[in-house]
């Protein structure tokens, strides 16, 4: 394997952490306890982060 392919493997699976994180944190905070202008702008980052790991998760299919 490639070294670039290598960083691409380590990059997504540390977004999956960070995904498996902030949608823990989403569940398990009352929302009334997070800024009202924050939890749009996390979800929506949650949503981009989601969709960054599916493109991640083709370009690693390719590999193979």
């Amino acid at each position: 394997m490639k070294p670039y392919q290598e960083r691409v493997i380590l990059e997504q699976q540390a977004l999956v952490d960070n995904i498996i994180k902030l949608e823990a944190y989403l569940k398990n905070i009352p929302h009334e306890a997070i800024d009202v202008g924050q939890l749009p702008l996390m979800i929506v980052q949650l949503e981009a982060m989601n969709t960054y790991n599916q493109v991640l998760k083709e370009r690693i299919k390719l590999f193979i």
